[in-house]
């Protein structure tokens, strides 16, 4: 396994954790850029240690526009999506892969489908690996479809990312329609969600 550039990945704590979902505190922010570094390992391991880049601290994702949710408590797992020029957008999600598997991102994801749709949000976008695994099917799977032409913010995105990411792989955009209040409460009456 390659190790990234710096320690940051070491030290997270892999006993045992209570998985809620919820908004990210003061004591998380610290932890968000370990959290990053170790989840990219996955990657790094697959395209080599060139993949690696740069994690965003905690501090500088909250200061972002728009919300950061964690998993557990000591948070294991992240989502920080940003909302601008009227769009919400999955900018990263990332889960300690010693907590992988084990529903942590499914249930960020959903989460944040569901704090977008409450703040009057219709959809949901994020830029991701077309044939990763664990990325563009993953997210498939959650209800997520390709966007065939992104554009706007989200083209933007897609722009911003082909540098880095893009001679690596090739990279989608993908977007979910978020149902409305009624239709939420619905499915989670019937089970549905």
């Amino acid at each position: 396994m390659n190790s990234p550039p710096h320690d940051l990945a070491e030290g997270l704590d892999t006993g045992p954790v209570d998985a809620a979902v919820r908004l990210i505190e003061a004591e998380d922010e610290p932890r968000i850029a370990s959290i990053e570094a170790a989840a990219d390992q996955l990657l790094v391991e697959r395209f080599g240690p060139e993949f690696f880049t740069e994690v965003t601290p905690g501090k500088d994702r909250v200061a972002d526009p728009g919300f950061v949710l964690v998993a557990g408590r000591p948070c294991v797992g992240f989502a920080h999506v940003l909302e601008e020029c009227g769009t919400a957008h999955l900018q990263q999600l990332a889960v300690d892969p010693a907590h992988g598997r084990r529903g942590l991102g499914a249930a960020l994801v959903n989460a944040c489908c569901e704090r977008a749709r409450q703040r009057g949000y219709n959809q949901l976008s994020l830029t991701t690996f077309r044939d990763v695994p664990y990325n563009a099917p993953w997210y498939a799977r959650l209800g997520f479809v390709i966007i065939d032409e992104p554009v706007d913010v989200v083209a933007r995105h897609v722009m911003q990312e082909e540098e880095p990411y893009g001679r690596l792989a090739p990279r989608v955009a993908m977007s979910r329609t978020l149902g409305t209040i009624a239709a939420s409460r619905s499915a989670k009456l019937t089970g549905d969600q």
